[in-house]
């Protein structure tokens, strides 16, 4: 979901995006809230909507691979951007940074 006068992230600039996740078969869904903002004022007319979308598209709360990329690159800044994610694993980990 995203407000169409959301100052952050307008929809209109990522109607493009939605469009390749068309285009290459992401299974998806995104709402435009007309007049929605950066905010979830909108939330009380959608949660029907979320609440489906949820129940219809459950989350593996402990996927075996996960996938993070990141486009700022430059000696520490992988972990300047990740400093807020914490590992709290009993496996193994595997990391590969590329910088």
């Amino acid at each position: 979901m995203n407000g169409g006068n959301d100052r952050l992230y307008p929809a209109a600039s990522l109607s493009s995006v939605m469009d390749i996740l068309k285009d290459v078969g992401v299974p998806h869904t995104w709402t435009v809230i007309a007049e929605g903002g950066h905010n979830t004022e909108w939330l009380p007319d959608y949660l029907d909507e979320v609440e489906q979308f949820k129940s219809s598209n459950p989350r593996d709360p402990f996927p075996s691979v996960i996938q993070w990329v990141a486009d700022r690159t430059g000696v520490g800044k992988v972990i300047e951007i990740c400093n807020w994610f914490q590992f709290y694993l009993k496996v193994q980990l595997k990391v590969s940074i590329q910088l």
